[in-house]
């Protein structure tokens, strides 16, 4: 296999740093924050994403050589899970389930798209960039909804009885708006939902107040306020509808985990794929447009994200054991089931340094769902993307010099 040029990686690297940097400095500069923040990243999983991986998906054939980078993310997230389970049950941790739920989503969950997207297409050309999208259906369709299940069995607060399905941004907004008005930042287990009820207690108290003071400055001769008799029987009829829900907040909530813009344009995809039709030309390039805007504007958030987040407050060892899990050990498990599945070289080491991104603020917002904002995933996120380029580097470095793969194949 051809050596990784350096250069190349080393410019690909820095030019996705810089949109992070940009993302960093206006958020700083308060020309950004966390509610355009927000924004950008619902439309980004509203429209963008979905419309990157039906392309990516229609374009290519549904055969075992174009799927091997799904089977290969699938593997590796078996493992990962099936060795987390041994630890954390084994092992003497008093609450187990949570234990194992920290380490997955301080882990687990790679920015794959938005880091390994570009890094990809600079390396080795669009040909290859559908890999990213493959990866990224693994987390898509198998790790969020099972986490989701898990995160809804430990915790003892039911969702909200509405939820519309906006991907994990839904969670993520609303934890992040428990937390001190708006600004990520790690707290300790149970904190998020101490304030939520001292925050409630405190609207209570004050519309309690407010109400006392109307009352007292109202005068009796006001005229009561007139309620249309048809629209007052049209809400509660409403209301009793939605009270003879079939399915409970948490199923709903499972349903909209799985049911979600980008699993329906995946499935749109595989079905393009099977019929095996030529995409029409406006349709190609507007998804196109549409899907350059992905990568751009989701490292330019996670700029912003990480402006909110301070650089210290989590247990050094316990971050620097997630780190190395993250960067070394999760990619050398892909390695392993590239060798075992006979991957050409080139698609196997592109499997690598897909699995060596980045981690994904995703595996803080699946924190959320539990009340209990886990620090750990939380600084993974940060630290991950400050070390990505001499990580990178470093695994460019080890297939140039070892090149691995050639020597699996003998």
């Amino acid at each position: 296999m051809p050596k990784i040029d350096y250069i190349d990686t080393l410019q690909a690297c820095l030019c996705v740093m810089v949109i992070v940097a940009l993302g960093y400095l206006f958020g700083g500069l308060k020309v950004f924050g966390i509610t355009e923040a927000f924004s950008m990243r619902r439309t980004i999983y509203l429209i963008c994403l979905p419309g990157l991986l039906f392309r990516e998906i229609a374009l290519h054939k549904l055969n075992l050589h174009d799927w091997q980078p799904f089977l290969n993310g699938l593997l590796t997230q078996a493992t990962i899970h099936i060795v987390y389970v041994l630890i954390s049950f084994i092992g003497p941790f008093k609450e187990k389930l949570k234990t194992f739920l920290s380490f997955l989503y301080s882990t687990s969950y790679i920015n794959i798209i938005f880091f390994g997207y570009p890094i990809v297409q600079v390396l080795y050309g669009n040909d290859y960039v559908y890999i990213p999208a493959m990866h990224n259906l693994v987390q898509l369709f198998f790790c969020i909804p099972i986490h989701t299940v898990l995160s809804l069995y430990i915790t003892k607060d039911p969702p909200p009885d509405e939820h519309d399905g906006h991907h994990e941004e839904d969670v993520l907004e609303e934890g992040i708006q428990r937390e001190n008005d708006g600004p990520i930042h790690p707290v300790e287990p149970n904190q998020s939902a101490n304030t939520t009820s001292q925050q409630d207690e405190a609207t209570t108290t004050q519309d309690q107040v407010e109400q006392v003071t109307t009352n007292e400055d109202s005068d009796e001769s006001v005229e009561e306020p007139y309620y249309d008799s048809d629209s007052s029987q049209t809400q509660n009829d409403d209301h009793k509808k939605k009270k003879k829900s079939c399915f409970t907040p948490r199923q709903w909530a499972i349903f909209w985990s799985i049911v979600t813009p980008s699993n329906i344009c995946s499935i749109l995809g595989i079905i393009w794929s099977a019929t095996g039709w030529t995409m029409p030309v406006f349709l190609h390039d507007f998804v196109y447009d549409i899907e350059k805007a992905t990568m751009a504007a989701g490292l330019f958030t996670c700029g912003i994200f990480m402006w909110e987040h301070p650089f210290f407050g989590c247990n050094a060892w316990k971050l620097t054991l997630a780190l190395f899990v993250h960067f070394i050990i999760i990619p050398l498990i892909s390695m392993f089931w590239g060798w075992v599945c006979k991957v050409d070289e080139t698609t196997g080491t592109i499997n690598v340094l897909l699995h060596a991104m980045p981690v994904a603020l995703v595996g803080y917002a699946m924190s959320l769902q539990t009340g209990q904002a886990m620090k750990i995933a939380s600084f993974s996120f940060f630290w991950s993307i400050l070390l990505s380029l001499p990580l990178t580097m470093l695994w460019v470095l080890v297939f140039n010099k070892l090149d691995i793969f050639s020597i699996f194949s003998n």
